[in-house]
């Protein structure tokens, strides 16, 4: 059996903007992955999930190079699935988690041991 041509990163993003479309807990990132490209053999995409607070959460997945488009078409609920469930962890957290979140890890104390 032959395999199907691998699928362009195109024709990637006009799929998962297409199944994001109206979505309100998920904004697919295009222009995220020339920035910050993923491993060399995989396309890594990016997803926004915004709370009211003002914080997002960056998610990602990775498809591989090799793929055919109809091997992601068939996998896409599942990874819609997953990358929903990273969403609803992200909206389970209160906005002061999220404010943590956005100030980073707190720094130690650089006072020294006390008297």
């Amino acid at each position: 059996m032959e395999r199907g041509t691998p699928i362009l990163l195109e024709e990637l993003h006009a799929l998962f903007s297409s199944a994001l479309a109206g979505d309100a807990q998920l904004t697919f990132i295009p222009r995220a992955g020339a920035q910050h490209p993923g491993p060399p053999d995989s396309f890594r995409l990016y997803f926004a999930a915004r709370c009211t607070c003002g914080v997002a959460a960056l998610l990602t997945i990775d498809v591989s190079r090799s793929k055919t488009a109809a091997e992601v078409r068939e996998a896409l609920p599942y990874l819609l699935a997953h990358l929903r469930n990273r969403a609803r962890m992200f909206y389970g957290m209160s906005c002061q988690r999220h404010a943590a979140m956005r100030s980073g890890p707190s720094q130690p104390s650089n006072a020294g041991p006390g008297p």
